[in-house]
């Protein structure tokens, strides 16, 4: 997520807007009123907005770095990816898809 980012494909017949957002509620926590059990806080992964052409768009969502330390910990973490577009009559849609955000694994240095 850190190099690329998380690619997403948005198809428009007609130009408009996008927002897209991905956010989690694994990485922070806070307490409950009264000392109950615990809620999860929801933090946002990564954030784009772009001025969409007609046709095939690719939305690059990338983490900044004091969240990429904090999902380094992690092995995988489940996400909630939302994607907003605005077409050029006003028109809105928004789809929202469970995502899972997976480490990617190191490779070993050539020697």
């Amino acid at each position: 997520m850190r190099g690329r980012g998380y690619a997403v494909v948005v198809r428009t017949r007609t130009g408009g807007s996008a927002v897209a957002a991905l956010r989690t509620g694994e990485l922070g926590f806070v307490p409950g009123k009264r000392g109950s059990t615990k809620r999860p806080r929801h933090v946002t992964l990564a954030g784009t907005r772009r001025q969409l052409a007609p046709g095939r768009n690719v939305l690059r969502l990338r983490v900044g770095a004091r969240t990429a330390a904090k999902l380094r910990s992690r092995r995988a973490t489940n996400a909630r990816l939302t994607v907003q577009v605005r077409d050029e009559s006003g028109k809105v849609h928004v789809v929202t898809r469970q995502v899972a955000v997976v480490r990617r694994r190191t490779r070993a240095p050539v020697r």
